[in-house]
């Protein structure tokens, strides 16, 4: 017998998008499609797999036409992050991902760089197996 736990990655994929200040938040994809800022997706993410290889709707063929990749490497840089910060890019990815990355350019006491999308582009359903007689079967017990 194998124990699978499951939860709604609450992470999902979101739109991660810089915003300058005092100007109206972009939370959709159809905001960043209507500003005609360009939607960034990081190589070998869920979100590039899902807009190349899903049906990704009438959207997802819209965000294709006019999105641009970028390699880890790139999307960790400042490089990059600036322009997502001065509205150039908007950067489509897990949210764990996207924040962990601009995290590294955030300064406590400093105005924020930028704004996470509130409506995201899909939602994921992560699992766990564990093997039988798992250390771990026995604290889920516990709890």
């Amino acid at each position: 017998m194998a124990l699978v736990c499951a939860s709604l990655y609450s992470g999902s994929i979101t739109a991660y998008l810089a915003i300058p200040s005092r100007s109206q938040a972009i939370n959709s994809l159809e905001d960043v499609l209507d500003r005609k800022v360009i939607p960034a997706i990081r190589l070998l993410s869920s979100p590039y797999s899902f807009f190349l290889t899903e049906n990704s709707g009438p959207i997802g063929e819209k965000v294709r036409k006019v999105m641009v990749t970028f390699s880890g490497a790139e999307v960790a840089a400042w490089n990059f992050l600036k322009r997502v910060a001065d509205g150039t890019y908007s950067w489509i990815d897990t949210a764990s991902s996207a924040i962990g990355s601009a995290g590294q350019f955030e300064k406590m006491g400093k105005q924020c760089l930028y704004h996470v999308a509130r409506n995201p582009v899909r939602m994921d359903l992560d699992a766990f197996a564990y093997p039988k007689n798992s250390i771990v079967m026995y604290q889920f017990d516990e709890m």
